[in-house]
């Protein structure tokens, strides 16, 4: 990480990495990072299984909520059936991808954190979508 990421950016990646295994982290030329958990399991009903989940930590994390996230385009329901609303194709970063749009929508900067909130994604793929 670069010399201009804030403490709170820098714990919130100290955490991520603690959590979740290997994370890539890139600087966004704003203050902020690109982030990279490498292997964030979906569930028995997505294939692959297990993918990349990318998303930018903003210069102002954590007084705004971590959206969207990203994983490799190619996901699919194991039984063949159609995305939920939440997903959509999408290019990131020059990429094409899967844009999962969750939000917390009371983002709480005291309780929140980018961990709890790839907690939730994954939740989400494992027990909702």
């Amino acid at each position: 990480m670069g010399a201009t990421v804030t403490a709170p950016i820098a714990d919130g990646v100290e955490e991520l990495e603690r959590l979740f295994g290997a994370i890539d982290v890139e600087p966004d030329e704003t203050g902020g990072v690109y982030v990279t958990v490498r292997e964030v399991n979906l569930g028995e009903r997505w294939t692959p299984r297990v993918v990349p989940l990318s998303f930018q930590l903003g210069f102002n994390y954590p007084h705004a909520a971590v959206y969207p996230y990203y994983c490799p385009a190619g996901v699919a329901r194991v039984d063949g059936s159609g995305w939920p609303q939440a997903l959509q194709a999408a290019t990131w970063r020059g990429e094409p991808v899967v844009q999962i749009s969750l939000r917390a929508n009371r983002w709480s900067p005291a309780h929140d954190t980018a961990a709890g909130a790839v907690a939730q994604v994954r939740h989400f793929f494992q027990t909702v979508a």
